[in-house]
């Protein structure tokens, strides 16, 4: 029932404001939260997989999902230099449901043995997990765009220079 009320709730949001809900609503709570950076930069994204999957059915949006790390102020950087600009910004927030994945979050998780046999008992190494899984790599930042069954739509694409800007608008445009 709670959960219910949440996405009428969310309905009407959408339809008083016509505006887009922001993403962050979330369907239930977690104590692994969206970093302040993204709010900062206005971003809401997901940091839960399963959310994520639940908001892409929900919305029957596409999920944009960016591997980084906290411990890596450069990738960050580097990645807030294509996606930070407004025109990404609004596009992505517009068409995508954004998971952010930081591959270095120690936050516990219920452990499991994975599909290679290593033990993965951390919100960052599942996440390190999936990227590997999905794209092949283990770099970031690395984005993709993923279904609500998470296959792969566009992607994978890392650094971007601003002189190639073209290059990630395609990349985004792809999917769509």
């Amino acid at each position: 029932m709670l959960r219910f009320l949440s996405y009428i709730s969310i309905f009407i949001l959408f339809v008083a404001c016509n505006k887009p809900v922001p993403h962050h609503i979330e369907i239930a709570s977690s104590s692994y939260s969206c970093p302040s950076e993204f709010v900062e930069k206005g971003y809401y994204p997901y940091t839960s997989i399963k959310k994520a999957q639940e908001a892409s059915k929900i919305f029957d949006k596409p999920i944009f999902i960016m591997f980084t790390g906290y411990g890596s102020y450069g990738d960050r950087r580097i990645a807030w230099n294509m996606i930070g600009q407004n025109d990404i910004r609004e596009y992505i927030n517009k068409h995508y449901i954004f998971l952010a994945q930081y591959v270095d979050e120690k936050e516990s998780i219920p452990p499991y043995i994975n599909d290679e046999g290593r033990l993965i008992e951390t919100i960052g190494q599942r996440a390190y997990d999936l990227e590997m899984n999905l794209f092949q790599t283990n770099s970031q930042p690395v984005f993709g765009i993923l279904d609500k069954e998470m296959n792969i739509l566009s992607g994978p694409i890392g650094y971007v220079s601003n002189d190639e800007k073209q290059e990630f608008w395609d990349f985004l445009e792809a999917a769509q």
